[in-house]
């Protein structure tokens, strides 16, 4: 038996179409996991051949109706909750900070924290209730974006 892996059928990947949470997605499918990735730029990554065996939502965590989309999509193709919940959600938008629009920031800090938070809250209301309850690993990766001052 390996160690230092965790085990799982089912995976929600906030943030997985590409960078850190593509490559997250591609480990759990190289161990027989399915990965529910969850972004904006789903059709890109359905073309993906290392991502064959995903299952996909497109969504927004900016927009607010984010949270109950993605659960009832998570839960329209299985009964089953998915073991593990990975937040690697983020964008970042180029330039310098004090460059950065007011919409931009407010896009950026739903994207990173409000968006993933609501998606979580949703899913461990739906999680907690489930007839056989199993816990979950939640697995939140920070990403940090720095801007010149």
């Amino acid at each position: 038996m390996e160690t230092g892996r965790i085990k799982h059928s089912r995976a929600l990947i906030l943030g997985g179409t590409r960078g850190l949470g593509r490559a997250i997605a591609i480990e759990l499918l190289s161990q027989g996991t399915t990965p529910i990735i969850v972004g904006r730029s789903v059709e890109e990554a359905k073309k993906d051949t290392a991502l064959f065996g995903a299952e996909f939502i497109k969504a927004d965590l900016a927009d607010p109706r984010c949270a109950e989309l993605v659960m009832n999509a998570v839960f329209s193709t299985s009964t089953q909750a998915p073991s593990t919940f990975y937040w690697v959600a983020g964008e970042y938008h180029r330039g310098l900070f004090a460059e950065q629009s007011a919409e931009k920031m407010t896009s950026m800090f739903a994207t990173h924290l409000l968006g993933p938070l609501a998606v979580l809250r949703e899913f461990h209301a739906v999680a907690k209730n489930q007839p056989r309850k199993a816990p979950y690993n939640l697995v939140v990766i920070a990403s940090v974006f720095v801007h010149k001052p």
